[in-house]
């Protein structure tokens, strides 16, 4: 997104990440001929304030980040995105992007259920392990199913 960005034409760009790929952006940027308005920063935004202070020199005009994982909230990214919003952007910013919908709707997913299942009350070596199906069921859908 950064590189975007300032392909785009932004003045100034401050990527700010919290993971190992940080080192691997810091490469992206440079390839792409960024490094004059691309700044990496390696952290969560809360923990390197004064880093991100530093590199902005006040305010951004635009905030842009890719914080929404399954269902919107997955990767838990939202307060760090707020705190950013709340701290940096300037009066009449704009944030990329400004909002999302999440739309749902009932299914049956009879063969995910038969699938999650099948081994618990498949008898394996002759050991009825069906008293454990439910629990295994439960663990299985607390997560987002993606195919």
């Amino acid at each position: 997104l950064s590189v975007f960005a300032a392909q785009a034409g932004a003045r100034r760009v401050v990527a700010v990440e919290a993971s190992r790929v940080a080192t691997i952006a810091h490469k992206v940027v440079e390839q792409n001929g960024c490094a004059d308005v691309v700044t990496v920063l390696t952290g969560r935004i809360e923990d390197i304030t004064s880093e991100v202070d530093a590199a902005l020199a006040g305010k951004a005009e635009v905030l842009i980040s890719e914080w929404m994982g399954f269902m919107l909230v997955h990767e838990c990214m939202f307060h760090s995105v707020a705190f950013a919003r709340d701290r940096w952007l300037s009066t009449g910013g704009h944030m990329l992007p400004s909002e999302c919908a999440l739309m749902a709707a009932p299914f049956s997913g009879k063969c995910i259920v038969e699938e999650a299942m099948e081994f618990w009350e498949s008898h394996p070596y002759g050991v009825d392990l069906s008293p454990l199906g439910p629990i295994a069921l439960d663990e299985y859908t607390r997560e987002p199913l993606v195919e």
